[in-house]
């Protein structure tokens, strides 16, 4: 399946090989939320090192179905899923987490268990 992105201009700052779904609502995110954007190029820095190259990094703006909150989300797709995965999702934003308390703005890191080049749900 082909994947469809858009020609919004990415977040200022990101690593490359960070897929943004939704970048004018991204960056709007991140205008509001200055300080979560100053620590965001970092969080998608410690993924990749977690993840390592074989991994999809997202990033988007989750809406949640039932009720009307949003966040910022970074979705990490595998090629395969281990024990030990939760840990690792954590690992990724536990040296952030004093900057990330005082932010305004919220930030989640998790997978959807689809694999790396699916479409679903991005």
């Amino acid at each position: 399946m082909r994947r469809v992105t858009t020609k919004v201009r990415r977040p200022a700052a990101l690593p490359n090989g960070i897929q943004v779904s939704g970048a004018k609502e991204v960056s709007a995110y991140l205008r509001k939320h200055r300080a979560l954007a100053r620590i965001l190029p970092r969080i998608c820095e410690s993924a990749r090192r977690e993840f390592g190259e074989e991994a999809d990094l997202g990033l988007k703006i989750y809406h949640d179905p039932e009720i009307d909150d949003h966040h910022l989300l970074l979705r990490v797709r595998l090629p395969s899923y281990a024990n030990g995965l939760l840990g690792r999702l954590e690992r990724v934003t536990s040296p952030f987490d004093k900057e990330l308390t005082e932010a305004s703005g919220w930030l989640s890191v998790n997978t959807d268990f689809c694999p790396p080049g699916s479409s679903h749900g991005f």
